[in-house]
């Protein structure tokens, strides 16, 4: 046995994330994870907004995507920052509605989803705002 090999057994391994018995954030062989500065956070989200962007936009492409109204490419971005790329790919007939303008099917696929029934009324308003074109009168 040897220092580095004792530290880690007192220590033990957790690859999650969990606090510590003083509250701290730790992961790894006690490895204190800083708390993130707000400007930090925010280009985090910066960046997860940035691909949420450029994965809307894939989707249904950038032809059909400069078509849609703002409050409907909101609805979309916000569909690709919560589900990301690859599973917003599997609402296939809200893709296909949304290149034929097909608002009503779109948002009715969307609540006839497994995500709808994920995350609620995040989801009844999205559709709300993909079926009408609109904010949500409480965002104007």
């Amino acid at each position: 046995m040897n220092a580095l090999e004792l530290l880690k057994k007192h220590e033990g391994f957790r690859d999650n994330y969990y606090y510590d018995s003083l509250g701290n954030l730790t992961v790894g062989w006690g490895h204190l994870v800083p708390k993130p500065s707000i400007s930090q956070l925010e280009n985090w989200f910066g960046e997860d907004y940035s691909r949420a962007l450029h994965d809307a936009r894939a989707v249904v492409g950038e032809a059909v995507f400069q078509l849609l109204a703002a409050p409907r490419k909101a609805v979309l971005i916000n569909m690709a920052f919560n589900l990301g790329l690859s599973r917003l790919t599997t609402f296939k007939r809200m893709r296909h509605a949304l290149i034929d303008g097909d608002w009503s099917t779109a948002a009715d696929e969307m609540l006839h989803s497994r995500w709808a029934s994920q995350v609620g009324n995040r989801a009844i308003e999205l559709a709300q705002i993909m079926r009408s074109g609109a904010w949500p009168d409480d965002l104007e």
